[in-house]
């Protein structure tokens, strides 16, 4: 399945940064440098309208686009893990899957 996904530009850079009130980074893996957005049909805050949502680095752009969910999950528990030692890994397993599952539910699908 593809995903409605831009090229980060400057414009939706700010306009991110306003919203969120520090610097985007990779909402799949927390890289600082994410190079593309894609696209919701919800707001993070629930609110029901477009727009540009999930930042993605090159890597996790491409695992998105190819599909490739277990190794996304295996990248983002990874990072997890070691920013979190203290939490029980059977969390940090479940809270990622929830949170891909929000990315399929709400990321607008291109036909």
């Amino acid at each position: 399945m593809n995903f409605l996904k831009k090229p980060l530009d400057i414009h939706t850079l700010d306009a991110i940064k306003l919203a969120l009130g520090y610097e985007p980074k990779c909402d799949f893996c927390g890289d600082p440098n994410p190079m593309y957005v894609y696209g919701a049909n919800r707001m993070s805050n629930g609110l029901n309208r477009q727009c540009w949502r999930w930042c993605a680095c090159w890597t996790c752009a491409n695992h998105v686009d190819n599909a490739d969910w277990d190794d996304i999950l295996a990248k983002i528990v990874i990072k997890l893990r070691r920013m979190l030692p203290n939490v029980p890994a059977f969390q940090i397993e479940h809270t990622t899957e929830v949170a891909l599952q929000e990315f399929h539910s709400y990321a607008i699908k291109k036909n």
